[in-house]
């Protein structure tokens, strides 16, 4: 059903999402409600800046301790 050039390579169906599809478009929404949340003035970009610079750094520290 492929291509001459690729006919060993399994193809997917269309409408099946890769991983990378999925988290290309989790990203891009995540981005978007960051931007509107900026926008509307629901937080600022410093405060959300802060808040991911907290949980990085929470995140470490759980990683130390496992």
């Amino acid at each position: 059903m492929g291509h001459e050039c690729c006919k060993e390579h399994e193809h997917k169906d269309e409408d099946e999402l890769s991983i990378n599809d999925i988290v290309y478009n989790n990203d891009a929404l995540v981005n978007s409600l960051i931007s509107l949340l900026i926008k509307k003035k629901v937080i600022t970009e410093e405060e959300f800046t802060k808040a991911l610079e907290e949980d990085a750094e929470e995140i470490s520290e759980e990683k130390k301790d496992n």
